[in-house]
């Protein structure tokens, strides 16, 4: 069976995009908190950087009352806008893999398969340096970051990230085949 690179970075990216979203609901429905400890190997899940899914709106979770689990994993809050049941991950990190499922979308409908094309890496560096200075910033205590900031760039690196994981992948592939045919040439030309 053909795996196909692109085809199977999308699924993963829809289901696990779609597990995000789902978490706030299933711990609603079975009171489970281990749903999110899923996700701690992917995001610091700071509560006060994080969305929280309120009744009728998704918005920030802060100057609220945090409940937690016996865990100590932030679960919902209350604040001025109700009970919000937090998501798994925080702010920058819900758009980073939404966008990283964008732009997979993206070459998927308009670059056609296999795309082993590789941007130069000034892209990458152009895209990734608003979420490295956001980041960088906010360490070393100069200013605080907000999740709009947040959600922008991890808007802008999720959606560059494709274009090189899908592009070096394929390439990676394409020189594994070529070593493949080069080694069975080479064994039927010995007998």
């Amino acid at each position: 069976m053909k795996i196909n690179v692109l085809e199977m970075y999308i699924l993963i990216l829809v289901i696990f995009n779609l597990l995000i979203w789902a978490t706030p609901f299933i711990y609603q429905t079975f009171e489970n908190p281990l749903i999110y400890s899923i996700f701690s190997p992917f995001c610091h899940q700071i509560t006060q950087r994080s969305l929280c899914m309120y009744e009728n709106t998704i918005g920030d979770c802060y100057d609220q009352t945090i409940m937690y689990n016996n865990l100590t994993t932030k679960i919902f809050v209350e604040n001025s806008q109700g009970i919000g049941y937090k998501l798994p991950v925080c702010a920058r990190d819900v758009s980073f893999f939404l966008f990283m499922l964008i732009g997979g979308m993206i070459i998927y409908l308009y670059k056609g398969k296999p795309y082993s094309y590789v941007p130069p890496l000034w892209v990458f560096i152009l895209f990734i340096t608003p979420l490295a200075i956001d980041g960088i910033t906010q360490i070393l205590g100069i200013r605080q970051s907000n999740n709009i900031l947040r959600i922008i760039t991890g808007m802008l690196a999720g959606f560059i990230m494709p274009f090189f994981l899908i592009g070096l992948l394929n390439k990676k592939n394409e020189s594994n085949k070529k070593i493949h045919v080069k080694r069975k040439s080479t064994k039927k030309t010995k007998r």
